[in-house]
């Protein structure tokens, strides 16, 4: 469901399919896993606990949390110059990231 919502990088804001702005405080978290850690801004909105649509976007009753990592903005730079390139196989993200290893590990 968060593809739904639009990032606005000007304002650094989310919006939800009800026109809600998700804001951020601007703080970065930190995530760590055994592999590997990055940080990410979380954008909210109390306007999620009266909205009628919020069974569509998350069981939380707070609302809808978005987490957005630091690479974002790659990320999706990257996911729209895949979609635009039609010699390369269409997979999705996780498939795309191991297409992409295995290619560089072999110099293609």
């Amino acid at each position: 469901m968060v593809s739904k919502f639009q990032y606005d990088q000007t304002t650094d804001a989310y919006t939800c399919p009800q026109g809600e702005t998700l804001k951020t405080t601007g703080h970065w978290h930190k995530k760590t896993t055994d592999r590997d850690s990055y940080e990410f801004k979380r954008y909210r909105t109390p306007k999620c606990r009266e909205c009628p649509a919020k069974h569509l976007c998350t069981s939380r009753s707070a609302g809808r949390d978005i987490d957005r990592s630091q690479y974002a903005d790659a990320v999706e730079e990257n996911n729209k110059r895949y979609a635009e390139n039609p010699t390369l196989p269409q997979a999705s993200g996780n498939q795309r990231a191991y297409l992409w290893y295995d290619q560089t590990a072999m110099g293609l």
